[in-house]
């Protein structure tokens, strides 16, 4: 709602990431290879935007959590 009272709240607006991967590329002969990638995503954000508490850390977080993967065989 509208704050006409002047007071303000200082909240937290943390953003954790987290990422990693790999990739593997072996040549059987030299006709054939196999090639793989893997690649997670992680993120946690709080939203300070998305409640309606007074408190220093928001109660209302999104949790991204992205798994990719791909493989070929040529």
């Amino acid at each position: 709602g509208l704050n006409t009272t002047g007071f303000a709240v200082n909240r937290s607006f943390n953003r954790d990431r987290d990422s990693g991967g790999f990739r593997i590329d072996y040549v059987i002969n030299s006709n054939h290879r196999i090639e793989g990638i893997y690649n997670r995503t992680y993120e946690k954000v709080d939203r300070p935007d998305a409640d309606l508490i007074f408190t220093p850390k928001p109660g209302v977080n999104s949790v991204t959590d992205t798994n990719f993967a791909v493989g070929a065989w040529t």
